[in-house]
């Protein structure tokens, strides 16, 4: 029998950028692996019988762990896969001792490793007279030092826990710590007398306080005698503090000690009061806006004359002159004591306002003039910004260096003339010169390569983009140097190195670009490791691992294998290391997990504000009208994940909204408000379902939803396959069978043929496909990218439905940073829909819904082909056409063409359409913090039929909008404004605008 264990000569192993130090002893694990001692060349060779892991005395059979155990039953004993062995198991960084015991037998070796682990506490208890409750106490201890804090701590924690008793008035707390211990959980319990709290005995006043003894501490509302809460006193000092800053005593400065009488029951207070000066902020010498002083000089705002801030508003103000073509304005600030006030002055030198009185180029010519003055965007008249003439300067010489003019030299000077007015005031101007340099041209010839053995020649070219007879581009070489670098690390090739020179060409004028590559060695995977799972199979995980063992460790399969297991939601953190065992040739990899909850529930409530079509009272001509409603809504949500040890989900969704219903005296005191909108989803995902890269989502699903025209009632149940193709492309196809049913029908009563071809009540059974490429940087807030779509459904009587049509939906959305701003943002959309009913015969019935026959006695039937009202487009609403309400935008018959039915009935109520399109585009601009300001135009149109469609027909609208980031998304204000106001059928005028209040951008 021999041992090894933890206390001995060191070891040191690289794991990706963290540095391991383990240190080893005994005749076992020595520095030099050849020198064993002969006991243990007895071991050698021989199989291995058994692996045992103990953890504290009990057996360990945890899979994750035994498959970091490199030593395997029936292969022979080697004390390299001992070592290795240990570095997995020191890896977890879960055990602070590992010791090795291996007995040899007649038959072989048995091994057993004995974990001591870093002794961590799955629960702490609070016991005892706290003072405070038990979750303030558990979140200070959270704060520092985690949910699950380890037992070396423990003394640690009793000073952390006495200090914060102290601070809140608990001079002599009594804290003590013990630890239970049992098979599931180890808990550390404080048992806490945190005793009497103490009591204010004296307080005295030092500095300067602008108010007497008595009125300040009745503003503190501090007494002596009362129990001492520091948090209290420091809040109340805070908020004096700021009220002094904010009657600018920009200096003022509260704090309070205290010091321990003899007795331990009260203590003595000192508040340190200085309230400093009254601060004045005043300009001399030429003025400015009022309210350009408040922007750039932002003191009340920040409630600070701190002199780096000063500094910073001089610096502003002159920025400001001169962007305004004050060229030599000067400002400077100082400060002066007038009694008990301070007053800061900032003196302001405009001087004369210049004009580009001309610009002299010389010495071009590879680059046209025209050329030249294109780039330096000034011309004679223009007002001179200095700023903006210097980045010319530097487009002239980036447009020589991208000719390849690496030399280029560019020299400006400016001068400047100063006329003095009759009147006496200043005018200015200047004249540009520059004088270029240009140099010789620098063209690539020959492309080399040097160095590369492993690697060919015809893969690195691949992967460059310069060309010879190309002008030699500095950063797009570098750009080049970084792809030949990424392709050997993607190959394995941690060390590499990519040197790029330029070496004079056998061919006149032209010089060859060499690429010298240090390859190093190519790194493969040995052994991959995960650990830290405890619900989820190690399968689940692996599946996702781009890595392959004996394969190169690429840095793009560690991203890729990085992205899948973010992607699976399943974890709180993921670690991905990696560690040699001393050959740089080999390294294996450990994914450590740590997983989190299963289950998750979410909750919320929200407020609903919007203007909604409602029919008016009798008074009014039963018209739609259009009113500004408030609906408060709520949603519960709860989920499980990772079901079976799969990455296999179920969740449940639910949200509810009250409004108002139909009743047609809107204004009667019976409250008529009821639970009237609502949705019941049931999702379960199966991840790559059957073998195949893709996933399968299963929904039942519950729902009433109000339409502007109707009450649309829908239960049923959706299969969808899914898959990804690509990160940013993803393709998907399903199958819906519900039942549709409306209610609270608002069309004209004539309109009973209407009502009957939008189908009151039908079934449906609906193939559907979908794909989407989406490249936007954020789903939520994009601020770069696109996003195309495509859905596709198609239904027929053959399938079990009772109406059979096909439907298509394109949409297309682009967002770009607007040319020569990165904080301003456009973004615009398209959308087209298209969709066609099949043919069927419908028999009509009379208003009172009986069946109307023919001469024959058998009852009438009709050809229709039109949809159902479920499935019929609708437009207008805070995420289409602003400048209309929910559903509002159509053509009613007034305005119809001939051979079309309107799409907006006689009363004002939207019927919807088979066709639709919307287009929409929008400036983004931040305005203050989380604050932000829209510019919007949109237009579109609902259409009887695909073959109606006419974009003459298009209606716009523009309007304003504000947005705040807020913690649940942006709060989204937008006031639309119709561009093309018609009467309607009724005769009245349409509302100008359009109010919507909602949360998330509009597209």
């Amino acid at each position: 029998m021999f041992s090894g264990h933890l206390t001995g000569v060191r070891l040191c192993v690289l794991l990706g950028f963290r540095r391991v130090v383990i240190t080893f002893a005994g005749v076992l694990f020595i520095s030099d692996p050849l020198v064993l001692a002969a006991d243990v060349k007895e071991h050698v060779g021989k199989p291995v019988l058994e692996v045992q892991l103990i953890r504290e005395g009990r057996p360990v059979h945890d899979q994750s762990l035994l498959d970091l155990v490199e030593t395997k039953v029936d292969e022979p004993f080697t004390v390299r896969q001992v070592r290795e062995s240990l570095l997995h198991l020191f890896t977890l960084g879960q055990f602070q001792d590992i010791r090795v015991d291996a007995v040899l037998q007649p038959r072989g070796v048995v091994l057993q490793y004995d974990l001591v682990p870093f002794h961590v506490f799955e629960q702490i208890k609070f016991r005892g007279n706290l003072g405070f409750s038990r979750d303030r106490l558990q979140g200070i201890i959270t704060e520092r030092y985690g949910p699950n804090p380890r037992l070396d701590l423990v003394t640690e924690l009793v000073n952390e826990l006495t200090l914060t008793y102290r601070d809140q008035g608990y001079l002599n707390p009594w804290i003590v710590a013990d630890v239970e211990r049992s098979r599931e959980r180890d808990t550390l319990v404080f048992n806490i007398n945190a005793g009497p709290k103490v009591r204010v005995g004296s307080i005295d006043l030092q500095g300067k306080s602008l108010e007497p003894r008595k009125e300040l501490l009745s503003r503190l509302n501090l007494k002596e005698g009362e129990i001492y809460d520091r948090d209290a006193i420091e809040r109340r000092l805070t908020d004096y503090e700021n009220e002094l800053r904010s009657q600018r005593y920009y200096e003022a400065e509260l704090k309070h000690t205290i010091k321990e009488r003899e007795d331990a029951r009260s203590v003595d207070v000192t508040l340190h009061i200085d309230s400093g000066p009254r601060v004045t902020v005043n300009f001399e010498g030429d003025p400015l806006r009022e309210g350009v002083q408040t922007e750039l000089v932002p003191v009340a705002r920040e409630g600070s004359v701190d002199e780096a801030l000063l500094e910073d508003s001089s610096r502003r103000i002159e920025d400001y002159l001169r962007e305004r073509a004050y060229w030599k304005a000067e400002v400077f600030h100082s400060r002066e004591a007038i009694g008990a006030e301070l007053s800061i002055v900032f003196s302001v030198q405009t001087g004369a306002r210049y004009t580009v009185a001309g610009v002299e180029i010389f010495g071009n010519r590879a680059v046209a003039l025209q050329d030249i003055k294109t780039r330096l965007d000034i011309d004679p008249g223009d007002p001179f910004v200095e700023d903006d003439f210097e980045m010319g300067v530097n487009e002239v010489i980036e447009h020589y260096l991208r000719l390849g003019y690496l030399e280029v030299q560019v020299e400006h000077t400016l001068t400047e003339v100063v006329h003095q007015g009759s009147g006496g005031d200043e005018t200015a101007t200047v004249i540009a010169k520059l004088l270029i340099n240009e140099g010789t041209p620098t063209i690539i010839g020959a492309i080399r390569f040097e160095g590369n053995s492993n690697l060919a020649h015809v893969d690195i070219r691949k992967v460059i983009k310069a060309r010879p007879g190309q002008p030699y581009y500095a950063p797009q070489i570098r750009s080049d140097r970084e792809a030949v670098r990424l392709l050997y690390l993607n190959d394995g090739y941690d060390e590499v190195a990519v040197r790029v020179d330029l070496e004079p060409s056998a061919e006149d004028k032209l010089s060859d670009l060499i690429f010298s590559i240090q390859e190093g060695s190519q790194v493969v995977v040995g052994h991959i490791l995960v650990v830290g799972n405890r619900k989820i199979k190690a399968s689940t995980i692996r599946r996702e691992i781009a890595l392959q063992e004996g394969q190169p460790l690429g840095l793009a399969a560690v991203f890729e294998t990085r992205r899948r297991l973010n992607r699976l939601g399943l974890f709180r953190q993921i670690d991905i290391r990696e560690f040699s065992h001393g050959s740089n040739a080999s390294r294996d990899v450990v994914v450590v997990v740590d997983e989190a909850p299963a289950t998750t529930i979410a909750y919320g409530a929200g407020l609903e504000v919007g203007q909604r079509l409602r029919r008016a009272d009798e008074s009014g001509g039963g018209q739609a009208v259009e009113r500004l409603e408030a609906a408060p809504r709520g949603f519960f949500q709860i989920g499980r994940r990772n079901l079976w040890g799969k990455n296999r989900s179920i969740d449940l969704f639910t949200r509810v909204s009250i409004r108002r219903g139909d009743a047609q005296e809107t204004d009667s005191a019976v409250s008529n408000f009821r639970f009237n909108e609502y949705r019941l989803l049931s999702t379960y995902r199966e991840p790559r379902a059957f073998g195949f890269d893709a996933d399968v989502l299963v929904r039942g699903f519950l729902e009433q939803a109000i339409r502007s025209s109707f009450n649309l009632y829908r239960r049923g149940v959706n299969v969808e396959i899914r898959r990804a193709v690509h990160p940013t492309l993803s393709i998907g196809g399903g199958y819906t069978f519900d039942k549709n049913r409306l209610s609270e029908v608002r069309f004209n009563p004539a309109d009973k043929l209407l009502i009957d071809r939008l189908y009151p009540e039908v079934l449906l059974s609906t193939f559907s496909g979908v794909f989407v490429r989406d490249t936007r940087d954020d789903p939520f807030q994009p601020t770069g990218g696109t996003l195309l779509g495509l859905d596709t459904e198609i239904a027929g009587r053959r399938i079990g439905s009772e109406v059979g049509f096909a439907k298509a939906f394109l949409q297309a959305f682009i967002y770009r940073p607007w040319p020569g701003s990165r904080r301003v943002l456009f973004a615009a959309g398209a959308r087209f829909g298209f969709a066609r009913g099949f043919l069927r015969d419908v028999a009509v019935s009379d208003e009172t819904g009986n069946l109307v026959l023919g001469v024959d006695g058998q009852p009438i039937t009709v050809a229709l082909a039109d949809l159902p009202a479920s499935k019929r487009f609708f437009a207008g609403g805070d995420t289409t056409v602003r400048g209309f309400v929910l559903d509002r935008l159509g053509d009613d018959i007034r305005h119809a063409p001939p051979g079309t039915e309107p799409t907006i009935d006689q009363d004002g109520f939207p019927r919807g359409g088979d066709a639709v399109v919307v287009l929409n585009s929008e400036l983004r601009v931040p305005v203050w913090r989380d604050l932000g300001a829209v510019a919007f135009i949109d237009a579109g149109n609902v259409f009887d039929r695909v073959s109606n469609m006419d974009l003459r027909r298009i209606r716009t609208a523009a309007g304003v909008g504000i947005r705040y980031r807020s913690p649940v998304g942006p709060i989204r204000v937008d006031l639309g404004f119709k561009l093309d106001r018609r009467r309607l059928a009724n005769g009245e005028q349409e509302r100008l605008t359009a109010l919507h209040i909602s949360i998330g951008q509009a597209f």
